[in-house]
């Protein structure tokens, strides 16, 4: 099998499993609590099919869960100054985070139960990206894209990941013992000091830049 046609599966099983989280997220909504077959049923999916993508309703459920999660960046006014920005999105994300703690604590056991298989060809039960931070993230960083340049862009990108999300408050609440609002504190200083740093580090650069002559 080719290359090319190695992608066309690999996203064409990646459509499949976002078609049945969006089927059970609106199914959830609807009031209803349902199983991996009656969801593959609505989606028109065959049930062995979707039993390869989630073996337990329980999987299901929890992903389904946080679907709703999508549309809280566009939803979400974002001030002009970088630094409310970045405030604005600690305490949006966190707040989302403890009030789905359930589903997304059973995200996070099911992703560190789950071996990644080499074999993308083969791989059905692969784990999906939990993109919805990432794309946060970089909505909340974007005034700061060129001041940054694209490199150091994408390392305070991937820092602030650690500073919001269920992984954090599992380690400020569970571990530290912190109450939710100081935990968000703690989140919301911690992204401040990695972007003050970031961009300081920036600016640092620049000025040891050697200047260029003025033609004469």
């Amino acid at each position: 099998m080719s290359a090319g046609e190695e992608k066309g599966r690999f996203r064409q099983r990646a459509h499949t499993r976002a078609l049945l989280v969006k089927t059970a997220s609106e199914r959830i909504q609807s009031g209803e609590i349902p199983t991996v077959t009656a969801v593959a049923e609505a989606a028109q999916v065959s049930r062995r099919t979707a039993y390869r993508y989630f073996p337990s309703q329980e999987q299901l459920l929890a992903e389904a869960a946080i679907e709703s999660a999508k549309p809280l960046v566009s939803n979400t006014e974002f001030p002009e100054d970088l630094r409310d920005r970045i405030r604005v999105l600690v305490a949006t994300v966190q707040r989302f985070v403890y009030h789905n703690q359930g589903a997304l604590r059973t995200i996070v056991r099911l992703t560190a139960e789950h071996v990644p298989s080499n074999d993308v060809v083969g791989a059905e039960d692969f784990m999906p990206v939990r993109r919805n931070r990432i794309d946060w993230i970089r909505t909340a960083l974007a005034p700061a894209r060129k001041r940054l340049g694209g490199k150091r862009f994408g390392r305070l990108a991937s820092a602030l990941s650690l500073c919001v999300g269920i992984e954090s408050v599992m380690v400020l609440t569970n571990l530290w013992g912190l109450s939710q609002k100081e935990a968000t504190r703690v989140s919301i200083w911690a992204a401040e000091t990695l972007v003050a740093g970031a961009l300081e580090q920036a600016e640092q650069e620049v000025a040891a830049r050697p200047k260029r002559k003025k033609e004469s």
